[in-house]
């Protein structure tokens, strides 16, 4: 049986030991709670079973143990690495931020794939890809400026909240 949920959450963790800007990682501190509290507050707005997407548990995680995993291990690592490797130039910047979607994109396709990851209520990959841009525009600015962030993030929030009937 595939333990997707873990070997993602390893890859993960091997990844960021590679690629993660370690010496500076007190600086990527404060993007990777914002990023881990906006993730935690989607559970909140979904815990009436009111899920757009819901992962899969195996047979080591329930669905909870999976969701946690990836709040507190997968995410975390990849926006550390997506920071830490992020370009200087505009081009390069533009063509970071597509790989890392594609990265989640294709990665989330397989656990749909093989069962590991649901889409209710109109959600779709299509979705997915967009949110992930939103995300990674907003980790970015968040890591630059944070106070930015906030209403920006806020107004992408209201978006999904309204268009998946949460208000």
């Amino acid at each position: 049986m595939v333990h997707i949920h873990i070997a993602i959450a390893l890859w993960a963790i091997f990844a960021a030991i590679r690629w993660g800007d370690w010496k500076n990682f007190q600086s990527y501190y404060p993007t990777l709670l914002f990023v881990i509290a906006c993730h935690l507050l989607y559970k909140v707005f979904a815990f009436d079973q009111h899920h757009i997407w819901r992962l899969q548990g195996e047979v080591f995680l329930n669905h909870l143990g999976a969701y946690l995993l990836h709040v507190f291990v997968i995410l975390p690592m990849a926006i550390f690495i997506y920071l830490s490797t992020y370009p200087v130039t505009l081009l390069k910047q533009f063509l970071h931020i597509i790989k890392w979607i594609l990265i989640f994109v294709v990665v989330e396709l397989i656990g749909w794939k093989y069962g590991k990851i649901a889409y209710h209520h109109g959600w779709t990959i299509w979705w997915s890809a967009l949110f992930n841009l939103n995300m990674f525009l907003v980790m970015r600015v968040h890591y630059k400026r944070y106070l930015w962030a906030i209403p920006l993030g806020a107004c992408c929030t209201l978006f999904f909240l309204i268009v998946f009937d949460y208000l």
